[in-house]
């Protein structure tokens, strides 16, 4: 269970200018196809979520935890992601399905981490 993703996602909807549309999948909907239907619509994209970050030995099964079953970045790569531009707190593996931009780590960090990371990006994003 992630619990800091509402506050997490609290501080994004907080600094991103109101005039942007913001898509937001949790619970339920949550899921493989919930997730890459929002990758299909969106420019930017937000992660919030549990990983499997690096598979070494089949890198392309590197994924997303969701409700019902992993989103791997094979299955992002092989989306129609034509509006991708910019992914946060991301693999940067994403970069290879068409993300202009990646904001990424190297390495695991706690949720409450994470919400400052967040805080001080889109805080100074939209100035």
């Amino acid at each position: 269970m992630l619990i800091a993703v509402d506050n997490e996602l609290e501080l994004v909807r907080k600094h991103v200018p109101p005039q942007v549309k913001i898509t937001s999948i949790s619970g339920d909907y949550a899921t493989q196809a919930g997730a890459l239907e929002a990758l299909r619509r969106n420019t930017w994209v937000h992660l919030a979520c549990h990983g499997k970050w690096q598979n070494h030995e089949q890198p392309y099964h590197s994924c997303f935890i969701m409700r019902d079953k992993p989103v791997t970045l094979l299955d992002i790569m092989k989306n129609d992601t034509p509006q991708a531009e910019f992914a946060f707190l991301s693999a940067t593996g994403l970069q290879f399905s068409g993300f202009k931009s990646i904001i990424g780590t190297l390495w695991e960090f706690n949720d409450a981490v994470a919400k400052h990371v967040v805080e001080a990006f889109y805080e100074n994003m939209f100035q």
